[in-house]
């Protein structure tokens, strides 16, 4: 895109209705729909808001609810965007995690110690001088690891399920889904490269907004209790607006 195409890109989403805009864009691939794909863009608007929303669409199968949520969806940051088909844990962390130190910094597992060969020194005396120093490492870098753990962020996140997620990776997500907390911890089983079992942490946070085309009853109900506590919650803080002070 060139300055003057950009400078003028800007200047009609500072003019025109964004709403407006998209829509009529979008009815170019979409045809009508309206109510649809209004509430695909307001879930995905509400990713970065305080306390986004789930939004489950049910329909027959064929009409069209993936193609349209697809398109709405092109409007975000595609970084912001993920699409999910049947989703298990090990893939949710493995896919969407970052490792991260103690001190919240990233690792990089290639930057690992390397074992130094007798053949790279001159001297014996230089080869054992490398081997403590190698062993050293080796010991911090094993401190690190296993004091480290996997950081999945969900903050201003749009998570389309294309299908429905394995059960246990819903019950995983859950407690954000419904806001009972920004912050929930893990324990999770893992092989190391040797194939060896260890237990490793994995933290989840921030709240996501999400759509699902699943009309399977078990997330329904799920999904129907965490909407029922976030209504109370909201209840609750209304209450402790308007009641009087002392």
């Amino acid at each position: 895109m060139s300055g003057k195409e950009a400078k003028s890109f800007v200047q009609m989403w500072r003019t025109q209705n964004l709403l407006d805009y998209v829509l009529n864009d979008l009815e170019k691939c979409v045809k009508k729909d309206r109510p649809t794909k209004l509430s695909v863009f307001f879930a995905g608007e509400s990713a970065y808001l305080r306390e986004p929303i789930d939004l489950f669409l049910k329909g027959e199968s064929g009409i069209g609810k993936t193609y349209n949520v697809v398109e709405t969806l092109r409007y975000f940051p595609q970084e912001d965007t993920w699409f999910l088909g049947g989703l298990s844990p090990k893939a949710l962390i493995h896919d969407f995690g970052v490792l991260l130190s103690k001190y919240g910094e990233p690792i990089d597992l290639t930057e690992k110690p390397v074992k130094p060969k007798k053949k790279q020194f001159e001297t014996e005396e230089e080869y054992r001088e490398a081997l403590k120093e190698y062993d050293e490492e080796l010991k911090a870098w094993s401190e690190e690891i296993r004091n480290s753990y996997t950081l999945i962020d969900l903050s201003h996140r749009i998570l389309f399920f294309l299908e429905s997620p394995e059960f246990n990776t819903f019950r995983m997500l859950y407690p954000i889904l419904s806001h009972d907390t920004e912050r929930i911890e893990y324990g999770f089983t893992d092989k190391t490269a040797k194939g060896q079992l260890r237990t490793a942490k994995v933290v989840i946070q921030g709240w996501p907004a999400t759509i699902f085309l699943s009309t399977d009853r078990k997330y329904m109900e799920e999904l129907a209790h965490a909407v029922l506590r976030l209504l109370l919650k909201r209840l609750k803080q209304i209450a402790r607006m308007v009641a009087p002070h002392d």
